[in-house]
């Protein structure tokens, strides 16, 4: 054995010279410099959404078959002494007040889910054995282009009800309060079977800040013994959230004004308690969802943003982005469904198809007063 100690040796020499290194007296930080108009779109994404004859043009999409409704990344990269982690801090504030923190091992972060037309400020921590050293804060804005569509692991279709422009007005739908998107379990099973991941529930209570989750999947049980909402009694997002089931009935119809007598009393009852837990501010922020987050969800944000004066050219397209997310080739609709909302809402009084939307739910049995107050805690 005696031969061996000199080999021994030298690598426990060389292991405590690792282990000794002495972490650096300073560091110099470079953070790219990203600048403004920073988007986060797709190009086929970019052309739906500039498209005016989408019906014609549906089959370049995806028709529901192909998931390409997810935003690309806004990659933010930084030079500096290696490090053991980073810690990168991303805030709407310039004293990076009320951010968002994540971690990485390496000098890159790929980052999802910005607000449209904002300004972002960001930091990065460089943490060493026994000192840490933190960058100076840069920043970039992102662009107006909408929609402000969301990645949260293992849920489909999601994008947020705010960021478009509220009538002829300089004022937009205010972002972050409430999101539309696809189940978060899976539907019509009797064990409860989660889609959503940990890492998108991480993304949804922690980055998004979720408070409420509204189901509209159905809560009757079939022939089987099997209901819609999969078996589950509380939000698959935590016991902290609040959960509201409004059911609705679709059958192939426009939701909000239903062919079956019965059904739609039953739906105009829990449209109006839609828009109770909408009117409530401390639900917020919150999401909505039936099964593929189509019918019910896009007929529910359709009216949604229509009472909050949003324009039709977006309005539509936001109920038609669905056609570029993989809701399994069952949807691929066109404006037609959108002309039958509207013959719907036509029919109530009033000038602007605003007040329209407003006196059609007042008939329906929403009271002023509630949607007064959605739309002051939106607008």
């Amino acid at each position: 054995m005696k031969k061996y100690v000199p080999y021994l040796l030298l690598v426990v020499s060389c292991l405590s010279m690792v282990g000794c290194t002495a972490d650096p007296d300073e560091v110099t930080f470079s953070l790219a410099e990203l600048g403004n108009n920073v988007n986060f779109h797709t190009d086929l994404q970019k052309n739906f959404w500039n498209d005016t004859d989408f019906d014609e043009n549906l089959s370049t999409y995806g028709m529901g078959m192909v998931d390409n409704a997810n935003p690309l990344p806004i990659t933010l990269n930084w030079s500096v002494t290696s490090a053991l982690s980073y810690t990168v801090q991303v805030s709407e504030n310039s004293d990076m007040t009320n951010g968002w923190s994540f971690t990485s091992k390496k000098k890159n972060f790929d980052l999802y889910n910005c607000k449209i037309r904002t300004t972002y400020y960001w930091t990065v921590t460089a943490t060493y054995k026994s000192h840490s050293f933190t960058s100076e804060v840069s920043s970039f804005s992102t662009s107006d282009i909408g929609p402000r569509n969301i990645y949260a692991d293992g849920v489909m279709n999601i994008r947020d009800i705010g960021g478009y422009q509220i009538g002829e007005t300089a004022n937009y739908v205010k972002q972050g309060m409430i999101y539309r998107c696809a189940k978060l379990n899976e539907s019509s099973v009797l064990t409860p079977t989660y889609n959503i991941t940990e890492n998108g529930i991480q993304t949804m209570v922690n980055q998004l800040g979720i408070k409420s989750d509204i189901d509209l999947r159905k809560v009757d049980i079939d022939e089987d013994g099997i209901a819609e909402i999969g078996g589950i009694t509380s939000s698959p997002l935590g016991d902290n959230i609040n959960y509201y089931s409004c059911p609705l009935y679709y059958d192939g119809t426009t939701v909000i004004e239903h062919t079956n007598t019965e059904k739609n009393v039953y739906n105009k009852a829990n449209i109006v308690r839609f828009f109770d837990y909408l009117a409530e501010e401390t639900n917020y922020p919150m999401i909505f969802h039936c099964t593929q987050g189509k019918d019910r969800t896009g007929a529910l944000a359709y009216v949604l943003e229509s009472l909050l004066n949003v324009n039709s050219n977006n309005t539509i397209h936001d109920y038609l982005f669905t056609n570029l997310s993989d809701v399994e080739g069952s949807y691929c609709k066109t404006t037609a469904v959108t002309r039958g909302f509207d013959l719907y809402i036509n029919r109530a009084e009033g000038t602007t198809f605003q007040e329209k939307t407003y006196n059609y739910l007042t008939s329906i049995g929403v009271s002023a007063s509630t949607l007064d107050a959605v739309i002051d805690i939106l607008s």
